[in-house]
């Protein structure tokens, strides 16, 4: 280290009369050095001065004694009393905090997602969860996009969720998505040691968006799979508006139930809204038929202008509990994002006599349905603007 070239402290006595003036010392400010030249950051007698009184080396950390005008310079006191002033882009700068510091290894990116070990399941009983997989695998309504979904991503994803069966929305059905759910059923096999499967109804493959269900075969068997026409209030495949998919599901452990995926009409318009009223009069209608049934789905209760969401939801939770049906409370008030704002649109209705709990996964949950500032994360560009629900389902 240099040998002092300019003032030093005075040794500062502590005495009872004194400690404020000893705390002011301990509270200084202190900063880290980075040099740009192999000899060392150039510290100068006075503010501003081109003279240069020595170097001092890089990593060092000093105090700050007082800052220049403008915040351009800086007098500092090295740990041996070395004094002077240096010029502040010598200061190393501290990285801004992390705005997805918060959030885990599964959907901070596909590569973290990889590297984490599986969580443990948390018992055995039937698992089930709803995901809107937007526009898989395109990732976007216009065709191939410059952010298509990572569909290793989406399957170290479900991998984690543990689940034994997923309820998919917006799924496509041309070649490269038919090539993708072969990709995908595979990875998950694999990351999970199951023989995963898909089933998604028979609407022609001409660009629209499906639902269906992805399941893990040696957990679950399906059987009497089906389209509800109904829940289409044109009727099956008509207007590119879905119809609902339905099968019996028997689990490991014997618990047998109905799963019903729906991806209801979006948008906020009266026709809309009016339309999504309709289906879901009709699946209430159907529920009689179900026996014990839970049905998931992107249900896009977003509302109008002028019906509340919040309104929406409960005319949605009033019609069903005359079918002895109930939605399950959401853990957190989201379950995607739009314009970087939260909405409750997947939702997961259980008839009474279906013990059931819902739980809000990913970035909704993880960053409580409020996007940090900056650039959008890397999962809604990669995976998609939606969050994983998922419900677990007790025993009879």
């Amino acid at each position: 280290m240099l040998a002092p070239m300019g003032r030093t402290l005075p040794l500062c006595v502590c005495v009872v009369l004194a400690l404020s003036a000893c705390d002011a010392v301990a509270a200084q400010e202190h900063v880290t050095l980075r040099a740009t030249h192999p000899d060392g950051v150039p510290l100068h007698p006075s503010e501003g001065s081109r003279r240069m009184s020595g170097r001092l080396p890089d990593g060092l950390v000093v105090s700050v004694v007082r800052w220049g005008a403008g915040r351009r310079w800086l007098e500092v006191r090295t740990p041996d009393g070395t004094q002077g002033w240096v010029v502040a882009r010598y200061l190393a700068r501290r990285a801004p905090p992390d705005p997805l510091a918060a959030v885990g290894a599964v959907w901070r990116s596909e590569a973290s997602c990889l590297r984490s070990p599986r969580p443990p399941r948390p018992n055995e009983n039937p698992r089930l969860a709803s995901w809107n997989l937007r526009w898989f695998p395109d990732g976007s309504s216009h065709g191939q996009s410059q952010h298509p979904t990572r569909v290793r991503w989406v399957a170290c994803a479900i991998a984690a969720l543990n689940v034994d069966l997923v309820a998919v929305q917006e799924v496509m059905l041309h070649a490269r998505g038919r090539a993708a759910i072969a990709e995908l059923t595979g990875h998950l096999s694999e990351r999970t040691g199951g023989r995963w499967e898909s089933r998604f109804d028979a609407c022609p493959r001409d660009g629209r968006q499906h639902v269906g269900v992805l399941f893990d075969a040696s957990r679950v068997q399906l059987s009497n799979e089906r389209a509800l026409a109904e829940v289409n209030p044109l009727g099956g495949c008509t207007g590119h508006l879905r119809p609902g998919f339905a099968a019996a599901a028997q689990f490991v452990g014997g618990r047998r139930l109905t799963v019903v995926t729906v991806h209801l009409d979006s948008g906020r318009e009266a026709r809309d809204h009016g339309h999504r009223v309709e289906s879901v009069e009709r699946l209430a209608q159907l529920a009689g038929g179900f026996g014990d049934a839970v049905i998931l789905g992107d249900f896009n209760t977003m509302g109008t202008d002028a019906i509340e969401a919040s309104q929406e939801l409960a005319r949605l939770d009033e019609r069903f509990a005359r079918a002895d049906m109930r939605r399950l409370s959401a853990s957190v008030p989201c379950t995607e994002f739009y314009r970087r704002r939260g909405g409750l649109l997947d939702l997961a209705v259980a008839s009474e006599g279906v013990r059931a709990t819902a739980q809000v996964e990913g970035l909704c949950a993880e960053l409580s349905c409020r996007l940090p500032r900056g650039g959008e994360p890397e999962a809604i560009a990669s995976l998609s603007d939606h969050c994983p629900l998922v419900v677990d389902v007790a025993p009879n």
